[in-house]
């Protein structure tokens, strides 16, 4: 089973809330076959990589603990 991380990422409230970002992956993942998706969420400006949430996937990816990463958009 693959693991996947979800990442959720909203700087405006004119922006996509995070709960429709979770129902949109939501809606595609089965699609291509991902399921148990763990979800990571910052509420805060994309303009600096030093973001909590940010952090925690870039870890986990380096540290081959993740083999899908499911974002809204690419510059989530």
């Amino acid at each position: 089973m693959k693991r996947a991380i979800g990442y959720l990422r909203q700087s405006t409230t004119k922006q996509q809330s995070l709960p429709a970002q979770k129902q949109a992956i939501e809606l595609l993942a089965p699609k291509h076959n991902i399921q148990n998706i763990q979800y990571i969420s910052d509420k805060q400006s994309g303009r600096t990589d030093n973001r909590t949430g940010y952090q925690q996937v870039t870890e986990r990816i380096q540290q081959r603990q993740c083999d899908v990463l499911c974002c809204y958009r690419l510059n989530r």
